[in-house]
């Protein structure tokens, strides 16, 4: 191998690992979302409401900014937040 070659594989395993990463990330983000949303539902609790719709907003942004950056996984939002 020369010297400055590619190493495709490492390459291609290292893209995978960050799809990966990015795709963790996600439904991580969808889980808690849907779990301040039921918080923000059902919870007897009103007090803490403010700070559980300010972290749902907050989520929602992260994931904008992971779907902006990751056209893919847009087109796979669904059955991502069907696995969570």
């Amino acid at each position: 191998m020369r010297p400055n070659a590619l190493d495709i594989a490492n390459l291609a395993e290292g893209i995978e690992g960050f799809g990966e990463s990015q795709r963790q990330a996600v439904e991580s983000l969808v889980f808690r979302t849907v779990l301040h949303l039921l918080k923000l539902r059902c919870h007897p609790d009103q007090s803490a409401r403010r700070g559980w719709q300010k972290e749902v907003d907050g989520f929602r942004d992260q994931l904008d900014v992971l779907f902006r950056d990751n056209p893919s996984l847009r087109a796979h939002r669904a059955a991502i937040a069907g696995e969570t």
